[in-house]
């Protein structure tokens, strides 16, 4: 007896132990699950851009592979490989990257992604929209995928690509593309077209394939006269005699400043204004071809600071002096120019910065003379001027009865606004929960009248410095931001006064604190380890999953795992708003060991999930007979005779 006991006692320590072996396996797994997460999380957070995305007007949205939410873009925003770009109704943005620059269109819809045949090689996916390419000599080669059409681009190309319901459109002004379908490829050349209806066969009505100006132009306006633009352009399927017209306007629409050029044939030239144009060439009302170009002012540009004729005086040290000049829209960079001689020959100072203003004390006693140039991308055509030129004065005083530095100038010198913060406080802490579920109230104030202005948001304790989260131009002096995210935050306000000076108020910090867990549901059933056994699987067909609610939650996540050999294998995941989730079929689940999950969760009204709980976790286990092999034996050792 005292044996069996023994064999008993051995058994159950046997099994504690398994128990104990295997509760450390699916732990160590777990974990390893979790490592593998979070180091794709960090990869991807420290992935590199393969370039940046510039927004012209309005929404444009982007969208992180393998992700669900769109993000409202910044000003100037990177892109990583993966991405989806939108571009919304009445919008514009610029993509740069790898040497190539690529216009999109409003209604666009773009995929950034790798050429099967070349790691090296990048591939834009036009899914809707219309996009143009400017590749340069030193740019690297670019794929376009147009409704499964591959497009290679050589360097030095410019095209345009339309796709939409109605089919495609490919247009060459310049350069060469090998156009790619179904394994059959041809080149374009420069002026030349493709065009394929919605069932991919070829078209040939009559077009027109515009060589110059470029896709989405912009030319730089250096003088007070109108900038001349030349449209030159390829005649496709049209008669000798047939001519055609040509109409700008300020509107899309073309229902204001409409300028019209009739009798046309292969070339005209125009002269614009500053502003947004859209073109379009018809014949007999058929509309052949479309387009936009922009046209920037750059001949403005005032010198405000040091105003004309200003004297400044020192006794020991030389003044550090302030430069300041109109902001030019667009404008990179500017190039100012210090010199001793109004000739400029030699100049003392010459600089290329990017800020509309320069602090410098190198300069000691005498007359001098400053200018400024604003510098554009390459993506501008035409050329800038130096503004004319300003003078000052600069004089050493020696009479030590006089005090140490005086400044007197013929006239009052101008001064920025003073910009004043009201709320939040710096250093606010803000709960994680109010952040997302109220709006944040930012106010700001000015001691006079604003030119112009915009509020910035950003990561960087500098927000002016990089690309800001939110910016928004000529705010009012009360702002509101709905869902800030959880982390440090740093906001400030940038105006310009009348006078033309700008200036920043001292950024705040503002924390949003991390949105709190809710807390694990409880009195959860089936109890952990609860076994079903063949007797009360005939009489319960059925399981009901039970729990606890959980204060704060209006909504559960419940997740069914199998036990398998290789780890915990889903079966079923669904969000619920009551506290329990029926298995209508225990049949369906068959014998083994199990495991059942429930996430308290708090959802928007528009189902995001804005707080996350603890997870609570049970196992249970169907316990079925496994069929044995029927015993064949006596007949009457098995009826009794």
């Amino acid at each position: 007896m005292s044996e069996k006991k023994q064999l008993n006692r051995n058994f159950f320590h046997f099994t504690d132990l398994f128990v104990v072996l295997l509760c450390l396996f699916v732990a160590v797994y777990c974990i390893n699950l979790f490592r593998l997460d979070l180091l794709k999380t960090i990869n991807l957070q420290n992935e590199q851009p393969i370039g940046t995305i510039t927004i012209k007007n309005n929404i444009v949205q982007r969208r992180l592979a393998d992700r669900v939410l769109w993000d409202r873009l910044a000003v100037e925003s990177p892109v990583y490989l993966g991405d989806l770009i939108r571009v919304a109704d009445l919008s514009a943005a610029t993509l740069r990257m790898d040497g190539q620059q690529i216009d999109i269109g409003e209604n666009t819809l773009i995929r950034i992604q790798r050429a099967r045949e070349g790691e090296g090689v990048l591939e834009i996916e036009l899914t809707e929209g219309n996009l143009g390419v400017v590749t340069t000599d030193e740019s690297n080669n670019i794929k376009l995928n147009v409704m499964g059409r591959v497009i290679d681009t050589a360097p030095g190309t410019t095209l345009s690509a339309v796709a939409g319901k109605d089919g495609i459109k490919v247009q060459v002004s310049e350069g060469t593309a090998v156009f790619t379908d179904e394994g059959a490829s041809r080149k374009i050349s420069s002026g030349s077209m493709i065009a394929l209806d919605s069932k991919g066969e070829e078209q040939h009505d009559p077009a027109v394939v515009v060589t110059q100006p470029r896709p989405n132009a912009r030319y730089v306006k250096g003088f007070s006269q109108p900038v001349p633009v030349v449209f030159t352009w390829k005649r496709i399927n049209l008669e000798p005699q047939d001519t055609l017209l040509l109409e700008i306007s300020t509107d899309k629409n073309f229902s204001r400043d409409v300028r019209v050029f009739k009798d046309l044939n292969s070339s005209v030239e125009v002269t614009l204004e500053e502003g947004f144009w859209s073109w379009r060439f018809s014949q007999e009302r058929m509309i052949l071809s479309t387009g936009n170009l922009t046209v920037v002012e750059a001949s403005g540009l005032e010198l405000l600071s040091p105003a004309k004729g200003s004297l400044f005086r020192y006794q020991d040290e030389q003044p550090s002096l302030r430069f300041q000049w109109t902001e030019i829209n667009d404008a990179s960079n500017y190039i100012i120019e210090i010199s001793s001689t109004p000739d400029f020959i030699g100049p003392k100072i010459s600089r290329e910065i990017a800020a509309p203003f320069y602090v410098d004390s190198i300069l000691g006693q005498g007359t001098w003379y400053w200018r400024v140039q604003p510098l554009f991308s390459d993506s501008f055509e035409g050329v800038t001027h130096f503004s004319p030129a300003s003078s000052f004065i600069i004089e050493q005083n020696t009479n030590v009865n006089m005090p140490a530095v005086a400044l007197a100038e013929p006239e009052k010198p101008a001064v920025p606004l003073e910009l004043n913060l009201l709320s939040p406080a710096n250093g606010t802490k803000l709960p994680g929960l109010k952040a997302l579920r109220e709006q944040t109230v930012f106010t700001w104030d000015a001691d006079g009248e604003v030119k112009s202005s915009r509020f910035v948001l950003s990561r960087n304790s500098n927000p002016l410095l990089g690309t800001p989260v939110v910016e928004i131009i000529d705010p009012k002096q009360t702002i509101s931001l709905d869902r800030i995210g959880e982390g440090v935050w740093y906001w400030t306000i940038e105006a310009q006064a009348l006078n033309g000076l700008v200036n920043a108020a001292q950024p705040r910090e503002l924390q949003v604190q991390p949105v709190p867990m809710l807390a694990m549901p409880g009195n959860r059933r089936p109890q952990n380890k609860h076994v079903f056994d063949i007797e009360q699987i005939k009489t319960q067909r059925n399981i009901v999953f039970r729990w606890s609610q959980v204060q704060g939650a209006n909504a559960y996540i419940f997740t069914l795992f199998e036990q398998a050999a290789t780890g915990p294998r889903q079966i079923n995941r669904t969000t619920v708003t009551s506290t329990s989730w029926t298995l209508e079929n225990i049949n369906v689940l068959g014998r083994g060991t199990f495991i059942w999950q429930v996430e308290a969760i708090n959802r928007s009204r528009n189902n995001t999930i804005e707080q996350r709980g603890n997870l609570g976790a049970n196992s249970f286990t169907i316990d079925i007979p496994t069929p044995r092999p029927v015993q064949m034996g006596d007949p009457g050792v098995l009826y009794g005779f």
